[in-house]
Formats: C-alpha cells, structure tokens, sequence
C-alpha cells in the first residue's frame, strides 16, 4: 500500500515539474531578442519576462495617452469658437502684433507665414 501511494504521488509530481516546465517553455517564446539556440534558464526567464511586461505595458499606456490627447484635441477643436481656437490649423502667431493671438485662419497661405515668421 506504501509503494502504491508513493508511485501515485511520483506521478503527481511529474505532471507538475511537467505542467511548470511548459509554462517556462511557452514564457521563454514570448520573450524576444533572445537568440534561438539560446535556452534562458528558469531564473533568468522570469526577470525577462517581468521586464518585456513592462516595456508593454508602459507602449500600451504611451498609446492610450497619445489616443486621449488626439481625441481631446479634436474635441476642443470642435467645440470651441473660433476666437479661442488652439493653434492646431496651421495658424501662427503673427509677429507684427505683438502678443496678439490671430483670430482663426487670415487667409494667408502658409509659405506667406514661412515668410513673415523668418523676417
């Protein structure tokens, strides 16, 4: 009975060094710039890992901000009249009036602007 439960408990634990084996085997695929004769050991998968985790997770959060600010960008350019608009059409400050902000587009095309921003 002794050597039946320990046979039984043998293959437990190879099933899990198994299923643990595996899962290191999938997580060293995920990881890149690792050449393909190269095995990562299972310390040093971890770490890689943990740190391609990261560099993804800070890509995606570069990518939501980058889509808020395009989406409140156009939001505001819709929405605010044109005396308050941003900057955001190719209008420029005009350096013959001082601090005054143009009032939207003056109807000059931009190389005219190219022109008066170089005198």
């Amino acid at each position: 009975r002794v050597v039946k439960r320990r046979n039984t408990a043998n293959k437990k634990e190879r099933r899990r060094t198994m299923s643990i084996n595996n899962a290191f085997s999938e997580l060293r695929d995920c990881i890149p710039n690792v050449p393909a004769d190269t095995k990562l050991s299972k310390i040093k998968t971890l770490p890689a890992a943990q740190q391609q985790q990261q560099q993804q997770q800070l890509q995606q959060q570069h990518q939501q901000q980058h889509q808020q600010q395009q989406f409140s960008l156009n939001i505001h350019h819709k929405e605010q009249p044109k005396e308050e608009e941003p900057n955001l059409n190719g209008t420029l400050l005009c350096p013959s009036n001082g601090d005054k902000r143009s009032k939207g587009r003056t109807g000059w095309p931009h190389h005219v602007w190219a022109l008066e921003l170089k005198q």
